[in-house]
């Protein structure tokens, strides 16, 4: 990894977030990063049927460190929706899907955790994911 790769890392770790719903500030690295999925509905006997991670980073969500909760879960906030700035909310997470390419592993890099999110289903944490689908193949 590059010295200016390894740079921007830093500063988007250290980059301050403040929750809209506790209004406390945290820096990026102590936020959870949830990927979310859109459902393709089948179209006959071979197409669709699929869910597709979004490509638009503005339409993930960030999960608050801080406890805070909205319906007894950790409130979750569409970056869309972030108190920032427009062209700094583009400049930042532009940065974060250009050094990360939205892969799992190096989401790793700046964030504290890893989500999944299909549709208006219940986000999952990632990791715990894989380790059950770990679990459940190895039955077999």
């Amino acid at each position: 990894m590059s010295k200016s790769t390894q740079e921007a890392i830093k500063q988007l770790r250290d980059y301050k977030v403040t929750c809209p719903n506790c209004k406390k500030e945290s820096p990026l690295s102590l936020w959870g990063f949830v990927q979310t999925y859109w459902y393709e509905r089948p179209r006959g006997c071979m197409d669709g049927d699929n869910w597709w991670p979004s490509e638009d980073i503005k339409q993930c969500l960030l999960v608050c460190p801080n406890t805070c909760l909205s319906g007894g879960v950790n409130f979750a906030v569409r970056i869309y929706d972030l108190p920032i700035d427009r062209r700094e909310l583009d400049w930042v997470f532009g940065l974060v899907k250009q050094i990360t390419k939205l892969h799992e592993s190096d989401l790793s890099l700046i964030f504290a955790d890893h989500y999944v999110q299909y549709g208006d289903r219940e986000i999952e944490n990632s990791e715990e994911r894989r380790r059950a689908r770990e679990a459940e193949l190895e039955i077999y």
